[in-house]
């Protein structure tokens, strides 16, 4: 809470400082939801867990988030991680944290959040074993068909029904693994673990949302 309440302060005093100049900017962009933008090209220290200059994190600005918060979900390049599974989890501890704790309570915040965790992933892709590869792209297929359901409950249901197809998708994949390379399937186990928890964090919010 430490962390967010920071950025939170900080991007109410860059509110007052540029609302006068932007302020029909603000509502333009603050209306329209992004759709899969690009994570941090600083990413994380190779040696470290946190993201290094011009990493990641929620990246304060007037107009361009769609989270409750006022705060856009920017996340670090996973790929510049010494372990390319450090930074699949350093990507889905942001985005998660973002979900839970920024207000992300509509179907285009969540999509949006999701969208920008498939690119973030898709950076790191290359570096994963070949059953992960596939999952940027499940994500931004469940990030479409959430934004653009009838009701948030459809949404949640996508979601959750995402989630199942992570899991039977990894279990098959891993069984295939065990026997020839038993390190990644070690790899893909957790790294299908953490999409699953995220799509499940998504739906979470939207469902609590939904019950308010």
């Amino acid at each position: 809470m430490n962390r967010i309440a920071r950025y939170l302060s900080f991007a109410v005093v860059a509110g007052m400082v540029n609302l006068t100049m932007a302020g029909a900017m603000a509502q333009t962009a603050g209306s329209t939801g992004g759709n899969g933008g690009n994570g941090g090209d600083g990413g994380g220290a190779p040696a470290g867990p946190g993201p290094g200059a011009g990493g990641g994190g929620f990246n304060p600005g007037i107009g361009a988030p769609s989270g409750a918060c006022g705060i856009e979900l920017r996340l670090p390049n996973p790929a510049s991680y010494a372990d390319a599974l450090q930074g699949v989890e350093e990507i889905t501890r942001e985005t998660q944290t973002y979900l839970e704790q920024c207000g992300c309570a509509t179907q285009a915040c969540v999509a949006d959040a999701l969208d920008k965790y498939a690119d973030a992933l898709q950076k790191v892709a290359p570096q994963l074993p070949r059953a992960l590869r596939v999952l940027p792209k499940i994500i931004h297929q469940a990030a479409q068909k959430a934004r653009v359901a009838p009701t948030v409950r459809v949404a949640i249901r996508v979601l959750l029904a995402t989630v199942v197809v992570v899991q039977k998708l990894m279990r098959k994949s891993i069984e295939l693994m065990r026997a020839h390379d038993p390190d990644a399937a070690n790899v893909a186990t957790r790294g299908g673990d953490l999409v699953a928890s995220t799509l499940n964090t998504a739906a979470t919010v939207l469902e609590r949302a939904d019950t308010l």
